[in-house]
């Protein structure tokens, strides 16, 4: 099958595209034939060498992907060949075909949802994990997203939305404002002279969570607005893993900050989980009123540019590469 896989990772140009053999499903796994694979920036990091995949993977990124069942390993029997699902994945998506845990697969309503759905399950998970799970967000209140535009972002502005919890979220052009406001958010410019006075002035009763995929200067920014026993979670180091922050208002305000990363969980939590989500929120995803942003699609082959647009910050929502649509 083709794929792309990593050459050396940590050193340039080492996204390759090659022939490899197609996995077989082990016991408790499916194989499935891969139309969509989303990006992520985990998926940056694996190519840099930062965030070292298993050895099963066969050095082929992609953490979550659309497409169809192809086989059923044993003790699989609630998934049929040729069902429309998507799946999230340790790696391995960058290919024509894929080994995914059943507990990890989505049952789609139909085959024309392939393309959205390629953008969901790490979207999805993530946000749940971050937000109902750590966050412990109820409807009514507010979250802050160190920005609305990436496909972890967006998808929190509308799941939040669904979730009745207002969400405002950082953003650094007019253009991301924009489509940060549309989803449902209100979005506040970054780059502003006085930042904590512009949010002050968009979240007067403060915010209860917020979510950081940045490290540097936001984990402060966040625990000067949060409430008493707000939420800081923390999913990403953007802008590095050194902080600095006022200590006396994590006491003080009895603030919580915890991280998280997903692919480190163990498998029947993350199925657990996903069980949990589908219950609260599969109407909604499965209406389409609730459903990932997209922004460009690339070939599987065009995958060093897919990520170097992922990496100079310009999509608005996911990123996917077309396998076999």
């Amino acid at each position: 099958m083709r794929a792309i896989r990593l050459a050396s990772p940590g050193k340039a140009g080492q996204l390759v595209e090659d022939i490899v053999d197609i996995p077989s499903p082990g016991p408790g796994q499916v194989r499935l034939r891969i139309a969509y694979a989303g990006l992520n920036r985990a998926d940056l990091f694996q190519v840099e060498g930062r965030y070292p995949a298993p050895v099963e993977t066969g050095m082929i990124p992609g953490l979550e992907v659309s497409g169809w069942v192809d086989a059923l390993g044993e003790g699989v029997h609630d998934l049929s060949p040729g069902q429309p699902v998507c799946a999230l994945l340790i790696g391995g998506g960058y290919a024509e075909y894929c080994v995914a845990d059943a507990g990890l697969v989505i049952p789609l309503p139909s085959h024309d949802r392939l393309k959205e759905a390629a953008g969901l399950p790490e979207a999805l998970l993530t946000n749940w994990r971050a937000l109902v799970r750590l966050g412990e967000v109820n409807a009514g209140q507010c979250v802050l997203l160190s920005g609305g535009s990436s496909g972890i972002g967006s998808f929190a502005i509308s799941m939040l939305r669904a979730l009745d919890v207002h969400s405002i979220a950082l953003a650094g052009s007019a253009e991301k404002r924009e489509f940060c406001s549309r989803l449902g958010a209100t979005a506040v410019d970054y780059r502003s002279a006085n930042l904590l006075e512009a949010l002050r002035a968009s979240a007067p009763q403060g915010v209860d969570v917020a979510l950081d995929m940045l490290g540097g200067s936001f984990p402060a920014l966040a625990c000067e607005l949060l409430n008493h026993g707000g939420k800081l979670v923390s999913i990403a180091l953007l802008e590095g893993a050194r902080v600095e922050l006022h200590a006396g208002r994590l006491l003080l305000k009895n603030l919580h900050w915890m991280g998280m990363t997903l692919r480190s969980l163990p498998t029947t939590e993350k199925a657990e989980m996903l069980r949990e989500a589908l219950n609260r929120l599969g109407p909604a995803l499965s209406s389409g009123q609730l459903r990932p942003a997209l922004d460009q699609i690339f070939p599987l082959e065009a995958a060093e540019k897919a990520h170097a647009r992922m990496q100079q910050r310009l999509h608005l929502g996911k990123i996917l590469l077309e396998v076999s649509a």
